[in-house]
C-alpha cells in the first residue's frame, strides 16, 4: 500500500507536535512562555505556524543551553 504525500505530512506533523511531550521541562516551560507572549493563542495558530515556531525555538534553545532537544 502506498502512502500519499498528505498521509506522510500528517505523520510528520504528529511526530513534531508529539515531540514536545518528550522534551525536558525547561524546554516545554520556555516554549509555553513564548507562545503565551505571542500574537495569538496556541489553539488559533495554523499547524505550519506552530511547526515553524517550534523549529526555530529548538535551534535557539539548543544554542543557549548547549544541548540537543529533539
Amino acid at each position: 500500500m502506498n502512502i500519499s504525500e498528505t498521509e506522510n505530512e500528517i505523520i510528520e506533523v504528529s511526530r513534531a507536535i508529539g515531540s514536545i511531550a518528550g522534551s525536558n521541562a525547561h524546554f516545554t516551560a520556555e516554549l509555553a512562555r513564548l507562545l503565551d507572549n505571542g500574537s495569538q493563542p496556541l489553539v488559533c495558530m495554523q499547524i505550519g505556524e506552530l511547526l515553524l515556531l517550534l523549529g526555530e525555538y529548538k535551534k535557539t534553545f539548543n544554542r543557549i543551553h548547549g544541548g540537543e532537544n529533539k
